[in-house]
């Protein structure tokens, strides 16, 4: 009879799943555990990993933190009134039997939808992932419960919303701002493009790239363990950005 799985064996099965994206059947005999028994294990670990990590993910809890978040933005990227970059990425799956068009996204594939918001520094403060990829990123965006306020622009005694910053896939809308499309747009407009992507346009927004590659090798896993499975990954590879203090 085979010996409890110990905790170094977990973790080493763990880190191969995340860095291949391979089946269980494919890593049963490098792993040296059965594949039954690694669908079970191998999303608890990712589970484990993620509750260790997402700890460090902190929201401001103020209105005087949320308030230096945007005198960061504008002071750093020249950018007033700026709460946070957003960015999503639709990491694609096998359609789940029986789900007919839930994960179905506009993109035309199965996906579950990763969604992160970062500080002018870049550390993160808002990470969501295993969100249905029929999912609009308005919707995304809408659902969530972020602080937001109104305060005069720099030079003027109007009140203005606070914004978030994202890429053309968002609604426009009071508390969003995109890019202007590209075609005849004046050259005030092409100021704003450049200091709004100047403002989110760090590698780390984009949700890890690293990280996100190796999530779309996890579309052969059910939805549920492809999610937490990314989540372990996402935040494997974010965890030098996060902020420990």
């Amino acid at each position: 009879m085979r010996e409890a799985v110990s905790a170094e064996e977990r973790l080493i099965a763990t880190l191969r799943v995340l860095a291949t994206g391979r089946t269980y059947k494919d890593l049963k005999y490098i792993a040296a555990i059965s594949p039954s028994l690694m669908s079970t294990m191998i999303p608890e670990t990712c589970a484990a990993v993620y509750n260790c990590l997402k700890k460090y993910i902190k929201m401001p809890a103020s209105e005087e933190q949320w308030k230096k978040v945007a005198t960061t933005f504008e002071e750093t990227w020249n950018f007033p009134h700026c709460r946070g970059a957003l960015d999503e990425k639709h990491v694609a799956i096998n359609k789940p039997p029986g789900s007919g068009s839930l994960y179905f996204n506009y993109k035309k594939f199965f996906s579950v939808i990763m969604f992160a918001l970062v500080d002018a520094n870049y550390r993160f403060m808002y990470i969501k992932t295993g969100i249905n990829g029929s999912v609009s990123d308005s919707t995304v965006f809408e659902s969530t419960k972020f602080c937001l306020g109104t305060v005069p622009l720099p030079g003027t005694d109007s009140e203005a919303p606070y914004v978030f910053l994202g890429d053309s896939a968002f609604a426009l809308n009071k508390h969003f701002m995109k890019p202007y499309t590209l075609k005849n747009i004046s050259h005030d407009c092409r100021i704003f493009n450049y200091r709004l992507s100047r403002a989110r346009r760090d590698p780390r927004l984009q949700i890890s790239h690293s990280a996100y590659t190796h999530c779309r090798q996890f579309g052969h896993f059910r939805p549920n363990n492809s999610c937490v499975l990314c989540s372990a990954q996402l935040f494997i590879n974010i965890q030098p950005f996060i902020p420990t203090v």
